[in-house]
C-alpha cells in the first residue's frame, strides 16, 4: 500500500481503533523497522541540533530543536500506547481526540 492509501485509511479509525490496531501491530517483531526509522531520524536531528555549524544560523536551528522535540514527544506517544495506559487513568492524551477536532 501507499502512504496515501494508508492514510486515507488511518482518517477512517476512531481514536479508540487506531490504539488497538497499533498495540497489535507493535506485537510483530517487523514493527521494529518503524521503530528504526523514527530513531533514525530523532538521531538526526539530535546530531543537527548539536552541529557547531547551527550555532550562528538561528532559524536552522530552532528547527532543527522543534522537529527534535516533536520526534521525542512521538516516541513518548508510542512507549505510553505500547505500555498501555494506568488502571484509572481518564485523562486522554495526543491522540486520543476525533479526528479532525483540536487538541
Amino acid at each position: 500500500m501507499t502512504y496515501e492509501e494508508h492514510l486515507k485509511r488511518a482518517r477512517s479509525l476512531s481514536p479508540k481503533q487506531a490504539r488497538e490496531e497499533l498495540v497489535q501491530i507493535a506485537r510483530d517483531q517487523r514493527f521494529a523497522a518503524v521503530v528504526a526509522f523514527v530513531e533514525a531520524h530523532r538521531l538526526s536531528w539530535s546530531q543537527a541540533v548539536g552541529a557547531q555549524s547551527m550555532a550562528s544560523d538561528h532559524g536552522k536551528l530552532a528547527h532543527a530543536a522543534g522537529s527534535l522535540h516533536a520526534t521525542d514527544r512521538l516516541i513518548g506517544e508510542l512507549r505510553t500506547r505500547l505500555r498501555g495506559r494506568a488502571p484509572g487513568s481518564e485523562s486522554a492524551g495526543p491522540g486520543d481526540e476525533e479526528p479532525g477536532t483540536p487538541d
